[in-house]
């Protein structure tokens, strides 16, 4: 496999002096062992009790290379040439999986060293990448705003920096209990305990009713099981944003059927625009964008998404080149 690696062209263009057919299986094979070692060395790295931050500095110089290799414009050509092989789609379920799982224990180490004294949170939000920034420009966000957040985390440096940035109110749900109590020690450490609210599941209608943005983290499994409750719910004047990843992205990100489900939103409810997917600056992840639509002006069909194979979200939008107003 060692021969392999040294043979592909790393412009993007692959392994060169092989007939076509060779030439394939050789750039399938070198990407199944790049997502294969880096899910070995991801799960290694993440296994066992937890530990203090500086125990996990091997695994945050892991994800940094993921996040390398996943931002990579030849990567992204080369897995694009793949995307339909089943056993490669396998494999990538696999190191996302194990993404999820180290992640989480980074996050709460994070946390702990935050609430020790040992991480100052407004170095982490100058840090942020300016994906998050980027989406409060993007969304209009301001003082005015009531945001629900799904999939806040243990540490949860989005939602701090909707609060801390745009002075909006959050509500931070996550399913994970220990996330929830971890988010409100370090939502009232960092002074914003009475504008971030933590809660483990959407079941305050009266918030939502009254919510201007509901944005969904990109580890959110369940996309359509969720896009499907905030529709059914009294949230239809809320901006959805839905954070997403797929292709090469999908390895940092759960996917989402992005052609289909744009299609039967723009059929099936009444939006101010048509729902639109945006790449977001970093490239890591990109947003579907579902404007908000007026109540009580929800079409008569049943609230499922199609299932079908999303397409890669390298393209302007989903829509047929139409944009969210």
């Amino acid at each position: 496999m060692a021969a392999v690696t040294r043979q592909y062209d790393r412009r993007g263009s692959g392994f060169h002096g092989k007939q076509e057919g060779t030439r394939l299986n050789d750039e399938l094979d070198w990407l199944m062992m790049q997502l294969n070692d880096k899910g070995e060395a991801i799960k290694k790295l993440a296994r066992g009790p937890a530990q203090p931050l500086s125990g996990y500095i091997p695994l945050r110089r892991e994800l940094d290379g993921l996040t390398a290799f996943i931002t990579s414009e030849d990567h992204a050509v080369l897995w694009n040439r793949h995307a339909g092989n089943n056993e490669l789609q396998l494999a990538a379920g696999i190191l996302r999986d194990n993404v999820a799982i180290a992640l989480n224990k980074l996050e709460l180490a994070e946390a702990g060293a935050f609430l020790m004294g040992e991480l100052e949170i407004g170095g982490y939000v100058d840090a942020l990448s300016s994906s998050v920034r980027e989406e409060l420009g993007l969304l209009q966000i301001g003082p005015e705003s009531r945001v629900v957040f799904i999939g806040s985390g243990f540490f949860p440096l989005s939602a701090i920096t909707i609060a801390r940035e745009a002075g909006a109110s959050v509500w931070a749900v996550d399913h994970h209990p220990d996330a929830v109590f971890c988010g409100r020690l370090v939502a009232e450490q960092a002074g914003l305990a009475g504008q971030i609210r933590f809660i483990d599941r959407l079941d305050d209608k009266l918030f939502l009713a009254d919510a201007t943005h509901v944005i969904v983290a990109s580890f959110v499994k369940d996309k359509r099981i969720v896009l499907k409750k905030l529709l059914a719910a009294e949230s239809a004047s809320a901006l959805i944003a839905m954070r997403y990843g797929n292709g090469i992205k999908s390895l940092f990100n759960f996917p989402l059927e992005l052609e289909e489900t744009c299609e039967w939103l723009n059929r099936t409810r009444d939006l101010e625009a048509p729902a639109a997917a945006l790449q977001i600056g970093s490239n890591l992840y990109d947003v579907l964008l579902i404007p908000s639509a007026a109540k009580g002006h929800i079409r008569n069909e049943p609230y499922s998404i199609p299932k079908g194979q999303g397409r890669d979200p390298n393209m302007a939008n989903a829509s047929g080149g139409r944009s969210a107003g």
